[in-house]
């Protein structure tokens, strides 16, 4: 899924305001390092294969989103950035076909005294257009 990720990835980074917010953007899939500056985001996927008659390939993008600050203004702000970014968001690629996510749940995680970390969980599907065309074409015959 390491084409998923960098699809996520160049969202993330490519975007002003997330990077005015955090001071340029720090993205890593699965873990961020022992070492990390504060703030980053971390982005986890799991999916799986769905069964006919739309063969598809569905699961959940976990965002958790890290800082370091005495109150929650930046975390809230890279919230909102991020939920802009990929709530509803639907776009394709040659590798992925098509891909959608939106917005499912969303919570503070407890956390050390002046760590911030905040989770977004998207719904995402991914779908090869193709196939997808062929279906709504039989469909509608």
């Amino acid at each position: 899924m390491r084409a998923f990720y960098e699809l996520v990835y160049d969202r993330l980074v490519d975007d002003d305001g997330l990077s005015y917010l955090t001071g340029g953007v720090n993205v890593y899939p699965e873990q961020g390092p022992r070492d990390a500056s504060f703030p980053y985001i971390v982005q986890s996927l799991t999916a799986s294969e769905t069964n006919a008659p739309w063969p598809m390939r569905q699961g959940r993008l976990d965002m958790h989103l890290w800082d370091e600050a005495a109150t929650i203004e930046r975390i809230m702000g890279m919230r909102d950035r991020v939920v802009a970014l990929l709530d509803n968001w639907q776009t394709s690629s040659d590798e992925l076909g098509g891909v959608r996510l939106w917005l499912a749940s969303e919570s503070f995680i407890p956390d050390e005294n002046h760590i911030r970390h905040y989770v977004l969980q998207f719904i995402v599907r991914l779908y090869r257009v193709a196939d997808a065309e062929a279906i709504l074409t039989t469909e509608g015959s």
